[in-house]
């Protein structure tokens, strides 16, 4: 299934202007244009961009220094 900007920015959480200005700086998920204009995107892109941001807060602590 291939999602439009407005479902894949519903799917990220952000508006469809913070998807296109992602696309227009080329750090979005990946995308296909098809036509002139339809952009589409794939889930399984959407969901390794989501996962790329995703953090391990207790992963990048680093252990305090005994004084």
């Amino acid at each position: 299934m291939h999602y439009t900007a407005r479902q894949a920015a519903a799917f990220l959480g952000v508006s469809p202007a913070t998807l296109s200005k992602w696309r227009h700086l080329k750090v979005g998920p990946t995308h296909y244009v098809i036509g002139a204009r339809a952009v589409r995107y794939t889930l399984a892109d959407l969901e390794a961009f989501r996962d790329r941001g995703r953090r391990d807060t207790l992963a990048t602590r680093t252990p305090e220094r005994a004084a």
